[in-house]
């Protein structure tokens, strides 16, 4: 027999099975009984086994919670070599990115001119090798850019303006870079993170807590270059904004499984700093016990993308927002889903989802309510609510 235990705070997950999978079968098996026969469990003296698993997730959540000790004299010398040794990390950093962005302005400039019909023929060796180039200068987000202008060549019908829009993106990048100490300090830290360059641990500590009830309303997994991305998208039913939920997992590893689409949360979130705070993190939260009621949303599909352009203009390397629409009608025409408005304007959903036939089966010709992510040109949905009842799409 296995040896499966969980610990209901995280939850966490421990099996002595060879699974790879996190959590197994076993633990979910746990899980599963524990919910539906809890009057089968009972308190109890755990065995050894389960009693240092623990001991060990106690005391490192003792070290994550305490507190610094005050910096000892002694000590002052070694706190002032690390200070250097980051200040020194840093600014090798700076020039690997300032070399690399220098690399990518030639290589962008012969693409243009040598002209779209030529980049199309190009190998995918030709994307993965600046895309490296990008890893190496320590710049993930240009490399991620680069690969993305080589997927819009081979998108089909319509490619030439996708690719013109995602190679202006890159440039108009590059170009804010290069004079960043002109821009605001919000506008320097989206330049930042569109590069690259992660948040600094003290600059997110410093923003205020948010505290509503969010609704937890859709959730979408990207995979590229084996890390897997967990998108999970909250709603502030009294602030009335939206938040975005960004974990990363890489193979084998599980997300945090605590946020459940349809649910409300009573929590207290920090925004990353930007131009337009979108993304956040959860400081504490607590589970509401009512249901979800209704979506937010806005009946004309006109008002929604002309949010989404004024978007852009403060912020062009948003990569996609979440479009709330209600009273939209699902449709298929031409070999392209879509969804329509009252006012006969209509979204195409993007050709990469796999459920209108899901959708229309669940409208049944009806107008509803949906929640997706729009990227400038698709509609990708995650979840709707129809006659009172929330339901997840897949």
């Amino acid at each position: 027999p296995y040896q499966s235990q969980v610990d209901l705070r995280a939850p966490a997950f421990r099996c002595s099975c060879p699974s790879r999978k996190f959590p197994c079968k076993h633990g979910l098996a746990l899980l599963l009984l524990f919910a539906e026969q809890s009057q089968s469990f009972q308190p109890m003296q755990p065995p050894a086994w389960v009693a240092e698993w623990l001991a060990k997730r106690n005391t490192s959540a003792e070290k994550a919670k305490a507190e610094p000790e005050a910096l000892q004299p002694e000590h002052a010398t070694v706190q002032k070599k690390r200070a250097k040794a980051r200040a020194s990390t840093a600014a090798a950093r700076e020039s690997k990115v300032d070399a690399g962005v220098r690399d990518l302005e030639l290589w962008l400039a012969d693409l243009v001119r040598q002209g779209l019909a030529e980049a199309q023929q190009r190998s995918s060796t030709s994307w993965s090798h600046m895309a490296a180039r990008m890893t190496d200068a320590q710049a993930t987000g240009l490399g991620r850019m680069v690969r993305q202008i080589g997927t819009a060549l081979a998108s089909g019908e319509g490619w030439q303006a996708r690719t013109l829009d995602q190679i202006g993106r890159l440039h108009l990048l590059l170009s804010a870079y290069k004079k960043l100490e002109t821009l605001s300090a919000a506008s320097q830290l989206d330049v930042r993170t569109a590069i690259g360059w992660t948040t600094p641990k003290e600059v997110l500590q410093e923003q205020p807590l948010i505290q509503d009830s969010w609704a937890v309303l859709g959730q979408r997994l990207h995979e590229e270059d084996g890390l897997r991305s967990q998108y999970t998208w909250l709603w502030g039913e009294q602030t009335q904004r939206w938040a975005l939920l960004l974990s990363f997992a890489t193979a084998g590893q599980a997300f945090d499984m605590s946020l459940i689409i349809g649910s409300r949360l009573s929590a207290s979130l920090r925004y990353y700093p930007s131009v337009l705070p979108l993304r956040a993190i959860i400081h504490d939260s607590q589970v509401l016990n009512t249901p979800l009621q209704s979506l937010p949303g806005d009946e004309q599909i006109e008002r929604l993308l002309a949010g989404y352009a004024a978007t852009l203009a403060t912020n062009p390397w948003v990569e996609r927002l979440p479009f709330a629409l209600r009273h939209v009608i699902p449709f298929y025409k031409g070999g392209q889903w879509a969804v329509a408005d009252g006012q006969g304007n209509s979204l195409p959903i993007a050709a990469s989802w796999q459920g209108g036939w899901q959708l229309l089966a669940v409208s049944g010709g009806q107008a509803l309510d949906l929640l997706g992510e729009w990227n400038g040109s698709d509609f990708f949905p995650l979840s709707g609510m129809l006659d009172a009842k929330f339901f997840e799409l897949r």
